[in-house]
């Protein structure tokens, strides 16, 4: 597969992106001299899709699905990069902070597992645009997580599934008596206005500006989302305020 680069990309980026290694990335491109140097508009090579195929907006290599619907997915990622994962010293105070992100009561591992839960039971239904619309937010999710793992792993901490005081990550955290399609999306759509402002005050408080920029950027996502979801409410429900 090809990929043309973007302003603010790097090869370290598109690797994530992709989730692939940054060796494998460089070594599929024998025509960039300079790694470290890539411009706008370079078009370069992204291994490990070129065996798959793609069939009505979903990508698979073999028998593993790896992307969820192409359209859902660009409807809810917005095109600002990340941040790199990376800290500027070892901090257990900020590594405990982000245990609380990562599977606290309301976390990125409750709101993961809402996202896979609803969508299994809303698709092949009259839902299945909303369906589809969650597994897209699981895989954004997923990231969120993987970085946030990261970054509790740099700054000196195991990453776990426990909240910050050591209490394990309960599958009783997701609200499964979302009885209708209504209720799951104002529902998500209020998780990520209040993730997105806990982002947002968490990155005034946390002076180390790599995890900073990073919680600022995961916010617009978070804020982004809840529009999207709040937009699909108005297609299926009564207006929402």
């Amino acid at each position: 597969m090809q990929y043309t680069v973007q302003p603010g990309d790097t090869l370290y980026k598109i690797s994530r992106r992709y989730g692939i290694s940054l060796d494998a990335l460089i070594e599929a491109n024998p025509q960039i001299k300079d790694p470290s140097l890539i411009m706008p508009g370079m078009v370069i090579n992204i291994p490990g899709f070129d065996d798959g195929h793609y069939d009505g907006g979903q990508y698979y290599d073999g028998h593993c699905l790896v992307m969820p619907n192409k359209e859902k997915l660009a409807e809810l990622c917005l095109p600002q990069p990340y941040p790199e994962v990376k800290v500027e010293e070892l901090n257990s105070k900020y590594a405990e902070i982000l245990q609380n992100i990562l599977a606290g009561q309301e976390s990125q591992m409750t709101l993961y597992h809402k996202y896979l839960y609803y969508h299994i039971l809303l698709k092949d239904t009259q839902y299945n645009h909303a369906a589809e619309l969650l597994k897209a937010a699981s895989m954004i999710e997923m990231r969120h997580i993987y970085d946030t793992m990261e970054f509790i792993k740099m700054l000196g901490c195991e990453p776990r599934f426990e909240n910050g005081c050591g209490k394990p990550w309960c599958g009783n955290y997701v609200n499964y008596e979302l009885c209708n399609v209504c209720n799951l999306l104002m529902d998500v759509t209020q998780e990520n206005n209040y993730l997105a402002k806990e982002y947002k005050e968490l990155a005034m408080k946390i002076s180390d500006r790599y995890i900073s920029e990073w919680l600022k950027r995961a916010a617009e996502d978070k804020e982004h989302q809840a529009k999207v979801f709040k937009k699909y409410y108005q297609k299926y429900c009564k207006p929402m305020g």
